[in-house]
């Protein structure tokens, strides 16, 4: 942005340069308020208050995002318990042991 302003280009011009290359979220949030703060004329000191706000709320969602999946995850073995005591046990159990208890009842 600075090499662009040496080269004559205007602010607004710089900033928009950058909105079109950048590639994070974060950036691109932070470009478009730069530029509307500008053209509003709000302080940049503002501007980065409310961006840091908006950061903050948007860390804390993927926190919160990141704990609700951790607690499902530390569920998923005892509901995957259930269809297997019940279901693949059992008919691997008759697979496995079938042909020798036959073999055992013929003995006798």
């Amino acid at each position: 942005m600075l090499q662009e302003q040496r080269m004559g280009l205007s602010t607004n011009e710089a900033l928009q340069n950058m909105l079109a290359r950048a590639d994070t979220p974060s950036v691109r949030s932070f470009v478009r308020s730069i530029l509307q703060g500008e053209t509003l004329g709000v302080s940049i000191g503002q501007i980065m208050r409310g961006l840091a706000v908006e950061m903050r709320r948007r860390r804390k969602a993927a926190a919160e995002r990141k704990a609700a999946a951790e607690q499902k995850a530390q569920k998923a073995p005892f509901t995957i318990l259930v269809p297997l005591v019940f279901l693949i046990f059992p008919a691997m159990f008759v697979v496995l042991l079938g042909p020798a208890l036959c073999s055992i009842m013929d003995a006798f």
